[in-house]
C-alpha cells in the first residue's frame, strides 16, 4: 500500500486526520550537536500546537536552544507577515513556553533546513536595492546567533516582506555572508512608526 492508499483508506472510515500533513520526527527540529531533551522535544511540540491552533498547516519549529525559528509554507508566511495581532499572539504564547526569542524564518518552510549548514549557504552574491526604494525593508537592528541573522524592523517593513519578492531580495541580500544560512524577523522586536510597539 502506498501513501496515498493509507489517506484514502482513512478519509473512506472516516478517520479525522485523514488528510493531516506529513511530518518528520520532533528530534529533526534539533540542530546538529544539540542534545535531544524531553523538555526540549515538549517545547517544540507545543510551539507546533499553537502554530496550528493558529490556523498554519505546513510548519516547523526549528529548536535553537532559547530561540524558536518558524518555518511556515509561503502563502502562509505572507499571511503572517500582514497580521501585527498574530505575529504578537504568537510571541507571547511561544514565550510561555520557554523560548525567549521567537523569530520567523524569512526562507520559508522547507524539508530538511538544518541540513543547509553543512554546506555552503545558497547564494553569496547581493542583490542591489535602491537605497531609497519605497519597498527595501530596513532592520532597525540585527543579531548574529550562530547561522542565523535576526533582523528586528518597524511595522511597515514587516508588512512589505509579505511580498514574496521583497522577501526572497532582502533573504539573498542578508544571506551574502556565506556564515549566515537563516534569516529570521523577531517576532518580539517590530515598532511602529515612532518606535512603539505594535
Amino acid at each position: 500500500m502506498t501513501k496515498e492508499d493509507v489517506r484514502e483508506l482513512a478519509r473512506s472510515w472516516g478517520i479525522p486526520v485523514w488528510d493531516r500533513p506529513a511530518t518528520a520526527c520532533l528530534s529533526s527540529r534539533f540542530p546538529y550537536g544539540t542534545p535531544v531533551t524531553a523538555q526540549g522535544l515538549r517545547m517544540v511540540d507545543d510551539a507546533e500546537r499553537v502554530l496550528r491552533d493558529c490556523g498554519f498547516t505546513q510548519l516547523r519549529i526549528r529548536h535553537h536552544d532559547e530561540v524558536a525559528r518558524i518555518e511556515l509554507e509561503p502563502d502562509q508566511l505572507s499571511s503572517m507577515l500582514r497580521d501585527a495581532a498574530l505575529q504578537s499572539r504568537v510571541a507571547s504564547e511561544l514565550a510561555a513556553l520557554g523560548y525567549r526569542v521567537v523569530t520567523l524564518d524569512l526562507h520559508g518552510f522547507r524539508s530538511g533546513s538544518l541540513n543547509e549548514v553543512l554546506g555552503p549557504a545558497a547564494s553569496t552574491d547581493l542583490i542591489d536595492i535602491e537605497a531609497d526604494s519605497p519597498h527595501r525593508p530596513v532592520p532597525l537592528a540585527t543579531e548574529r546567533r550562530g547561522p542565523t541573522l535576526v533582523v528586528r524592523m518597524q511595522s511597515a517593513d514587516v508588512t512589505r516582506l509579505a511580498d514574496p519578492d521583497v522577501r526572497a531580495s532582502f533573504v539573498e541580500q542578508s544571506t551574502a555572508d556565506a556564515e549566515i544560512h537563516y534569516v529570521a524577523l523577531s517576532l518580539g522586536g517590530q515598532t511602529g512608526p515612532n518606535g512603539a510597539k505594535p
